[in-house]
């Protein structure tokens, strides 16, 4: 499939969301997107801002929303968030680099 309009700069990942539409990641806007796909072009919602945090994994469960961030700085931070179908967070897990 060729998409002749990106939705971002440098996606991280994808995965299925509820009623047809999927989750995107991107790398440089620091924020998730919930995209639809339609005749190969994606289109985006306004997505939501994790700023200083890069949102990387995604994963739905078919009743949550499971998104994995990191931060850079004086040692990377982790966290892995729940969410609802909506992407309302839910619950938010630090997750220490060793």
């Amino acid at each position: 499939m060729l998409f002749r309009s990106p939705v971002a700069t440098f996606s991280e990942g994808i995965t299925i969301a509820p009623d047809g539409k999927y989750w995107l990641t991107d790398w440089d806007t620091k924020k998730p997107y919930r995209v639809s796909i339609d005749k190969n072009i994606m289109t985006a919602g306004p997505g939501m801002a994790f700023d200083p945090a890069h949102p990387a994994g995604v994963v739905w469960n078919g009743k949550y929303l499971y998104l994995i961030t990191w931060t850079r700085g004086m040692g990377t931070r982790y966290h892995l968030w729940k969410m609802d179908k909506e992407g309302n967070s839910i619950l938010r897990n630090y997750q220490r680099r060793s």
